[in-house]
Formats: C-alpha cells, structure tokens, sequence
C-alpha cells in the first residue's frame, strides 16, 4: 500500500497540556523515526485549541498537520477521536488510521492494514460478561455477536469489545460506521441511567460517564452496520496496562505498536514492562528520543503522575522520600492512594495502620474504589485480618470480576492456604491432596490449583491432570515465578524440552526482573536436564552395547548352527556304516540320532 494512500491521525485530549504535547511529540518523532513507509503517511494531530508554539513546531519540522476541532461533545470527550475520522474523511486515502497519544512506534506496520476491513485489537479486559452484554444488546434490540474473541490480558471470552488505541477503517466504510458511532454514543450518554444495571453501576470517568462509552458504541456500530471486521494481533497495540495472558506468547513479541499509557517517567523516559524481548525495543526507543526530544516536562517531585510513574516501577522508597510528610488531611486523593501503597510495600506490617489511614482517606476524596478495596484487601491479608480482607477484595471483584490480580489475593483468604502452604514446605503431597479432594477445573482459586498441580507432580500420580491444575492456576491469575518454574521441571520431566524451555525462561526472568535475587531451584532445575541428557546418553551407550553384543550372538549362532549341520552329515555317514548296526544290535543305542 503507498504511503500517500494512508491517513494517520491522533487527537491530543488535554488542551495544552506539557505531558499530552509530550506524547503527541513521541508518537510522531517514532512514527517517522521506526515507520518505515509510514513516515511518509498523510499525518494528522486534531487539538481543541491553537496548540503551544512548541508543540505546533517540533509537528511542523516533520511535516505532521494540525487540525483544530471543536470536539464532539463537551461531556464526554474522550469521544473526540471521532475528529480523526472526520478529518480522514475529507482525504484522498483508501485506510484511516487513528491512534491514541500515549503510544509509539517500533516498526512498519503497513502490511497488516486493509483496505476492506476495520480492524481493532480486543481489549485487554473485559469488563462485562457475556451475559451483561446480551443485555445490552437486546436493550438495543440488536442481535447478539456471534464472533467472540479473548481479551489480552485477562484472557477473558469476550465480545467484539475492542480497545480504542489503535482503530483501522477503510474509507469505504468509514462514513456508514461514523454515523452509526456518533448514534450510539449519544444514545449511551442520553440513556445511561436507563441501561442494564451492570452497565449502570459500572465504573464511571472524570465526568460521571459509563466508562469507554466510545468503545461500548464502536461494538453496537460493528453490528449495526454488519461492516466486516478482524481482530488485530497483539503485536499491533501491545498494552503497558498489565501482565498479558500467556496464551498470547508475550515472550515471543515484537511489537509494531506499543501503547504504553502513560508510563512516561519524569526524565521523559519509557518506563519498561515484564517482558526483556520488548524491554529492548522499549531501550532503543528511548535512546533515540533522548537525543531527540525538545519537550523537557520538568514535572515537580511531587506531582501525580511522577509518582504514580515511580510505584509503577515499584520505586516505593523514592515515593517516601518525596511524599512521605503530606498532611493527613490533604484531599489529594491520588498522592494518599499511592503513599498508602508505598508504606504498604516498604514497611510491610511496621507501618499498616497509616498506609490503612492512607487508603481511608483516598477513599473518601474519590480515588477509584476498585484499586484501594484491592490493595487495602490485601494489606489486610498481610496483617492476617482476614475478614476485613476478604470484604474488600469482595467488594473489589464487584466492581471488576475479570481482574485476575484481585482474584488471586482473593483465593489467598480461603481458609486453607495457611495449611496448605504448611504442607507443602514440609513436603507433605498426599496430604494435601486428601485435604484439597478433587478439584474441580471450575474452580477458579488460583493457589488450590497451583498446590494441587505441585502435589500430584511430586508424588508422580498424574501428571496429566497436574499440568491441568498448573494450567488453571496461571488461567486464574498465578504468574508467581515458582509456578512456572515447578511447571517447567514436570515438562522437563516428561521430555517437552520446548514447553519447558518457554516456562524456565518466563520463571527465570520474573525471578531476575522482579526480586533481583538468585534461587536454588533454578539450578536444580538445569541439573535435572543435564540429568536427563546424561541419562539419555547413558542408554545409547547401553543400547550400543546391547547392539555389539547382539551381534556377537549372531555370530555364535550362524557357528552353532555350522556345528550342528557337520555334526548332522557326520550321524548320517555312522547309520551306514557296520558299526552302528552292530551298535543298534546289542542295543546300546538310545535313539536313532544318537552317534553313541
């Protein structure tokens, strides 16, 4: 596809704002920069506003256009990525491309548009089941998708339900699906309280709007107009937001877009994520923008988004060192939020009762409820009060019972994980399976799996059906190091060298990246496969053996059988002579072969 036949664009949300120009600056400098053929794509910036002069110059150095947009409702404008479209519209193009601002480019991702379908990568959760969505559907008396897809990072069966960062239509549909976009953004805004319950008590943005309205409408436009559509790869909106599922083979990516949310630090640097193959994209990315970045964000040491960036990377002590005397009574939500978190991660339990303080007050100024019933849920747990941790976390699930980190320290307030995790320091696998039963795969407690899984491997009962529990486990949210670590021996065990070799590395890198520190294990686990060579090499020599002396055999045969035929010619000379009838006369003979 020619460059000058693709339309890229992305609407800048905040007016003016030093951090949003900073994006917009990243997602076009990497465009032209690792595009490709991209670079020289019709290239758009929509703002709602003249934008500052520094911004409109670094745009116009790489020949970016900036539009300027009224936007399409003040009280939603997050819908404003609709300009994008509009302005597409108006071009001589045969694919719009529209783009969020927080993402860059890694590569030419020309080969993967399409000039007959929209395409958009599944979100990364879900929010809703199925069944909250055929009621949705049904409300607007639309007919229920048949095409479900699985989200990217929860792994959840899902509608098309796409995310909104990067969204591929071809001009020709683009007017239809326009139309149709608008209609039911507008229906959702207007009927909002009129809706499914769970679409109405669902999360709501800055402006008391059903979160992703625009993504909730993209999905009811797709069925409307009956357009065709595709689900994009992974690798063409790889997300920051979180662990990706790993039937999605993270380890193994190179993506062509990285959406990275945000995640800039306060130097202007890519903050980086759980996997070392895009860690190194990430690396070149920003080594390229230090040399060439004009927007110095010189943001104050204690300003949100700094410190939200810092617990991101789990930089919990730099986060004391620069908040750490904010006043009790502050009503800034998000500074107490993460304060309570970083005294929860530092100080472990010398310090709960302020990091629970902490949380109370985030609470009560309007931090999102879902992150601090989870973390204060788990900071409960940590201070062995189970039963104010399992009503928050229950509280948590609630509100998003697709998040697989909620339901993972949800399964640790089951009364048994103390036991069983007794248990299995002491290595006590057939108790554990009496105390576990049977199981069923339904069951979504991430650690009964995972301890069930353990046991059945060790004591070598079924290690079919322990690979099912390991598999449930990570399916439930598990992606501690040592479950894929204890998977990888069962796999080393049973000789899928392959399958083992992908769950040694992604235990070995979560170790590495996460606690910086060396286990034992791991070295067993590369003695056992030296083992395992060493004991394969050992019956090859025996099977070698076993073939030389096969051949010996073969040759004392054919002599035996040589010795056994002369010995035959011999007998039949004796029957003629005069001695073996004077032999059979007396009766010494004991049978008519015998040579005696």
């Amino acid at each position: 596809m020619q460059a000058d036949r693709i339309f890229i664009g992305c609407n800048v949300k905040e007016k003016n704002s030093e951090y949003a120009n900073l994006e917009t600056e990243y997602l076009f400098k990497t465009l032209y920069e690792f595009g490709g053929n991209l670079g020289n794509a019709k290239r758009v910036a929509c703002f709602t506003e003249e934008p500052d002069t520094l911004i409109k110059n670094i745009l116009e150095k790489i020949q970016v256009q900036i539009r300027i947009n009224e936007g399409f409702d003040n009280k939603y404008p997050f819908a404003n990525a609709i300009n994008i479209l509009e302005e597409g519209i108006k071009e001589d193009v045969d694919v719009i491309v529209m783009l969020d601002t927080d993402i860059v480019i890694s590569h030419d991702f020309t080969e993967s548009l399409s000039k007959q379908k929209i395409l958009a990568k599944p979100e990364d959760s879900d929010p809703f089941t199925l069944d909250d969505w055929q009621q949705l559907f049904d409300y607007f008396q639309l007919p229920f998708p048949q095409k479900h897809f699985q989200t990217s990072c929860t792994g959840q069966e899902t509608i098309p339900y796409f995310n909104g960062g990067v969204v591929i239509i071809p001009k020709i549909h683009a007017v239809e699906f326009l139309d149709a976009w608008k209609y039911f953004i507008k229906k959702i805004l207007t009927e909002q309280k009129n809706l499914p319950k769970n679409f109405t008590t669902s999360e709501k943005d800055p402006y008391g709007n059903i979160r992703f309205t625009g993504q909730i409408a993209f999905s009811l436009a797709l069925v409307k107009t009956k357009l065709p559509y595709e689900a994009l790869p992974l690798s063409m909106n790889y997300p920051y937001s979180g662990t990706v599922h790993p039937s999605q083979h993270p380890e193994k990516l190179e993506p062509f877009i990285i959406h990275h949310h945000h995640c800039i630090d306060e130097d202007g640097k890519l903050m980086g994520t759980p996997y070392r193959n895009i860690n190194h994209q990430i690396d070149e990315i920003n080594s390229f923008l230090k040399k060439n970045r004009e927007y110095n964000i010189g943001l104050e040491k204690d300003d949100p988004l700094v410190i939200r960036n810092l617990t991101q990377e789990h930089k919990f002590w730099e986060v004391l060192d620069r908040i750490e005397d904010l006043p009790i009574d502050s009503d800034n939500a998000s500074l107490q939020y993460y304060l309570a978190l970083s005294l929860h991660h530092t100080h472990s339990t010398a310090r709960i009762d302020e990091a629970l303080v902490r949380y109370d007050k985030a609470l009560e100024n309007g931090f999102e409820k879902f992150m601090i019933y989870s973390d204060r849920g788990f900071l409960y747990h940590l201070a062995g009060d189970m039963k104010n941790a399992r009503k928050d976390l229950l509280l948590a699930f609630e509100l998003k019972p697709y998040d697989l980190e909620n339901k993972r320290r949800l399964a640790l307030t089951d009364s048994r994980i103390p036991m069983l995790k007794k248990l299995h320091s002491n290595l006590k696998f057939k108790e554990i399976i009496e105390k576990i039963g049977d199981l069923s795969l339904d069951d979504d407690n991430a650690y009964l799996h995972h301890y069930l899984g353990t046991a059945l491997h060790k004591i070598g009962k079924d290690f079919d059906k322990a690979l099912l529990h390991y598999e449930k486990a990570v399916e439930c949210g598990m992606t501690d190091f040592w479950l894929y670590l204890s998977r990888a021996e069962l796999y080393a065990q049973l000789g899928m060298i392959d399958k083992f070799k992908t769950d040694f590395q992604l235990g070995y890198g979560k170790l590495v990246d996460y606690y910086e520190i060396t286990e034992p294990h791991i070295d067993y686990l590369r003695t056992l496969i030296w083992k395992k060579d060493a004991g394969l090499e050992k019956l090859r020599e025996l099977n070698v053996k076993k073939d030389a002396g096969l051949k010996k055999l073969r040759r004392l045969n054919t002599g035996k059988d040589a010795d056994i035929e002369n010995l035959r010619s011999i007998i039949n000379e004796m029957r003629d002579s005069p001695s073996w009838k004077l032999v059979k006369k007396f009766g010494f003979a004991k049978n008519k072969d015998s040579p005696t």
